[in-house]
Order: C-alpha cells, then sequence, then structure tokens
C-alpha cells in the first residue's frame, strides 16, 4: 500500500433510487425510470379498462428497494402492487401472495370487473428466502455474486400460481366468475435506455460543475433561503406560510375527520329523530354544499 494525493468522487447514479441518505436526497436516473416507466404503465391501464378482459402483470427494475415500484404505483395508479420490504417484514410466502393476488381478482369478479394492474418489483424474489436461496443455484450468479435477477420472470411464476388457484376455487365453487386471463410484461431497458428528464439533466450537468468550481461549502454549511421581495401581483402572490402548508399536508388525516363526522350525522339524523333535529341537519348541509359549490367554482375560474 502506498499513500497517494488522490481525490474519489462517488456519483449517485442508479436507477433503483437505493443510495437515498442524509447526504444524498435523490440518485440521478431515479427519476428518469420512474417517469418513463409510468408512461408505459399508464398506456397498459388504459388498454386494460379498454379490453376489460386482461390481467396485467408488470415487472419493474429495482432490487432490494422497491421504491421504482411504489413511485410508479404513485403516478400511474394501478390496481395493486407488491413491495418487497413488505413482503420481508411480513415473512410472507409466495403463497401468501398468491393468496392476497386471487382474494384481489376474487373482490373484482363480484363487481363484474375482470380486468386489472399488478405491479411486481424485480427484487421480490430476494424478499422470499426459499425462493431466493433456489433460484442462486439455479442460475449463473453476477459480478458481485448475486443473483441475475433480470433472468428471473417472476411474474410468470405468479401468474402460473394464480391461475392454478382460481380454476381450483372455480371447481369448488367459491369463486364463480369468468375464467383468469392474464398478460405479461417486464419494463425495464425500455426505460433504462431512454432519454433522461430534464430533472435528470439538471441534476447530473450542475452537480459536476459545483464540484469543479470548488462550490464545496453547501455540503457542510447553511444556506440561507431568500423568498423574494413582497409580491401584490404575478407569481407568489397567493404564497402561503410554510407551517400552514405543513398542516395541510395531511390530506388522508383530514379525509378520515370528516368520514367521523359523516357517521356522526349518519347516527344522529335517521328514521325516528325529532323535526328540531331533522330542520337543523338540513340547514347545515344546505350550507355546506353550497359554500363547497362556490370553492369549486372559484377554482374553475382561476
Amino acid at each position: 500500500m502506498q499513500e497517494v494525493c488522490a481525490q474519489v468522487v462517488g456519483v449517485p447514479v442508479t436507477l433503483n433510487g437505493d443510495l437515498k441518505n442524509q447526504f444524498v436526497e435523490i440518485n440521478v436516473g431515479f427519476d428518469t425510470i420512474c417517469k418513463v416507466n409510468s408512461q408505459l404503465i399508464s398506456n397498459v391501464c388504459t388498454d386494460a379498462l379498454s379490453a376489460e378482459k386482461y390481467y396485467y402483470f408488470i415487472r419493474l427494475m429495482g432490487r432490494k428497494a422497491s421504491h421504482v415500484a411504489l413511485e410508479c404505483t404513485l403516478q400511474s395508479h394501478p390496481n395493486m402492487v407488491i413491495l418487497g420490504e413488505e413482503v420481508a417484514a411480513s415473512k410472507l410466502t409466495i403463497f401468501d401472495i398468491t393468496k392476497q393476488i386471487c382474494d384481489a381478482v376474487q373482490a373484482m369478479a363480484e363487481k363484474d370487473k375482470y380486468h386489472g394492474v399488478i405491479l411486481i418489483p424485480e427484487g421480490l424474489v430476494e424478499s422470499i428466502p426459499e425462493l431466493y436461496a433456489l433460484l442462486q443455484l439455479l442460475l449463473h450468479p453476477e459480478s458481485d455474486d448475486s443473483a441475475q435477477l433480470s433472468q428471473i420472470e417472476t411474474e410468470k411464476l405468479l401468474v402460473q400460481l394464480v391461475e392454478s388457484e382460481m380454476n381450483k376455487r372455480l371447481k369448488e365453487g367459491t369463486y364463480k366468475g369468468k375464467k383468469f386471463n392474464a398478460i405479461l410484461h417486464f419494463f425495464g431497458y425500455q426505460a433504462r435506455g431512454s432519454l433522461p428528464s430534464k430533472f435528470d439533466c439538471d441534476y447530473a450537468f450542475v452537480s459536476p460543475l459545483l464540484l469543479r468550481h470548488s462550490a464545496s461549502s453547501f455540503l457542510m454549511d447553511d444556506i440561507y433561503r431568500n423568498p423574494g421581495p413582497f409580491q401584490f401581483d404575478g407569481p407568489g402572490t397567493d404564497a402561503k406560510a410554510i407551517s400552514l402548508c405543513v398542516e395541510d399536508q395531511d390530506y388522508m388525516g383530514r379525509i378520515k375527520l370528516l368520514q367521523e363526522y359523516l357517521n356522526k350525522v349518519r347516527s344522529i339524523v335517521k328514521p325516528g329523530c325529532s323535526q328540531d333535529v331533522l330542520k337543523a341537519a338540513l340547514s347545515a348541509m344546505a350550507s355546506v354544499t353550497d359554500v363547497l359549490a362556490d370553492v369549486l367554482a372559484g377554482r374553475r375560474v382561476n
């Protein structure tokens, strides 16, 4: 070993998005992968809704971290996504996952719907110990001694298991819907080889320029934020206090609170309640609907 004067620069480039930590907020490439995949998934969702007779099983790239599958789910809203982290935390087997998918298919059939889109992360097999150990023995390992996940058609295995279980339920009479039909996809290199998004271009271009000009103080010093002058017109005029916006971000919490209020109203205003209670409820609900109509009208104008 010999000491030399050298600097080692690590570039956070990965499609998995698993290099996020207290020093790196996001990786170069993750934004591109998610946007391209989300577009492809959304196209499949549209086709599924049009055909109304197929379940699309889509495998996405991503090893131990299911960040790509999660982000694509938030952007394209498929019917179901299986996250490797949840499978590992719950210690689910391949048959547990099969049962969950079959239960979802059966629930859709009860609504007379026989189509859907299910996302599967490439690294799902790593979250199922008994399955991963078997596949490691069957496949040639990568240079880092890990299994070649891109060669493992997890979606095909799941479809075969789901189809077998649905046929079993059909024979037993516990499932009375139509025959289960599936189409398989693997969205990997379509996104990996695409043109980078604007965010990734800006991110990858600006970062080395900052290093080149020795702009390293931002890594350890506090950087102040200047919101600019007081605005009466144009961008920034409707900006709210940040502390208020943080409280408004609990969208699902507010939905839950609204449901609780509605349930209370239902428990009070029902056949047998007094005329005064009924009149008060009607008056209040009329006021609420008028206010909501005004809010919606104002948004349409803006």
